[in-house]
């Protein structure tokens, strides 16, 4: 698999990114990793795989801009970043449930499983903010639903805020 290809696939997972955030996805966030991100997201946007903008590249199609979704990308980032082969759900709709989660996340750590809910939090009120972390909360099913989804038994999820976000990996990463 070509690094085009990693990249091309990446970014079906982030929607919208910049060259930093694909970057650091791969590992190499340094000065080198930004440019080689850089010249493979100019040349899958060569070959209308993706759309170029000023600052950023998005999967063609794709209406997500401005701050919340780069700030989506950004957690993604994160994630690959720390974690080898995770999978992420980014705002995907929940039906039955009448939810949208920002990111879905489930990765594996040594002999250890990770499941968590994030929601990057901007300008929603604290009350929102709550109603969604409730419906995790009080949803009997919502571990088989995540158990579904990922392919794999989750017994427990966490359901963190970007806020949190950062203390919370290095706690995981942690211990």
């Amino acid at each position: 698999m070509s690094r085009q290809d990693d990249v091309l696939r990446l970014m079906e997972s982030l929607h919208i990114a910049t060259s930093v955030q694909v970057a650091k996805c791969l590992k190499n966030p340094t000065h080198s990793g930004r440019v080689q991100a850089q010249r493979d997201l100019n040349k899958l946007a060569d070959l209308n795989l993706l759309e170029r903008r000023d600052k950023f590249y998005l999967l063609p199609g794709c209406k997500a801009q401005g701050n919340h979704a780069l700030a989506v990308s950004d957690a993604i980032s994160e994630i690959y970043f720390r974690f080898e082969s995770p999978t992420v759900y980014r705002e995907k709709l929940i039906e039955e449930k009448s939810i949208r989660p920002d990111l879905m996340c489930h990765v594996r750590k040594e002999n250890q499983e990770l499941c968590f809910i994030m929601e990057v939090v901007r300008e929603e009120s604290l009350e929102y903010l709550r109603m969604k972390r409730n419906v995790w909360d009080e949803w009997p099913e919502a571990c088989a639903y995540l158990s579904e989804l990922f392919q794999a038994k989750v017994k427990h999820f966490d359901f963190v805020t970007s806020q949190e976000f950062n203390l919370y990996l290095e706690a995981v990463c942690a211990g």
